[in-house]
């Protein structure tokens, strides 16, 4: 059940993410760029070199708030 529940909590994350103005990385043959990954308890951001780390840092803390969880 926690597994579920981590999954609920961490899932609004990852669409502001991608919604987001950070531009990821850009894989060929995907039509969509990547910009995380979600596995299990662990999330990993792939940031372009042109993403700023005060934008990840904002989502992320506005994200922890409404959460209750902690990076």
């Amino acid at each position: 059940l926690s597994c579920l529940l981590f999954n609920l909590a961490i899932e609004p994350l990852a669409e502001i993410l991608r919604g987001s103005a950070l531009k990821g990385i850009r894989v060929p043959g995907a039509a969509d760029r990547l910009i995380c990954k979600l596995f299990a308890d662990d999330t990993v951001l792939y940031l372009s070199k042109d993403d700023k780390l005060g934008e990840v840092l904002k989502i992320t803390s506005t994200w922890c708030l409404a959460s209750g969880a902690k990076f």
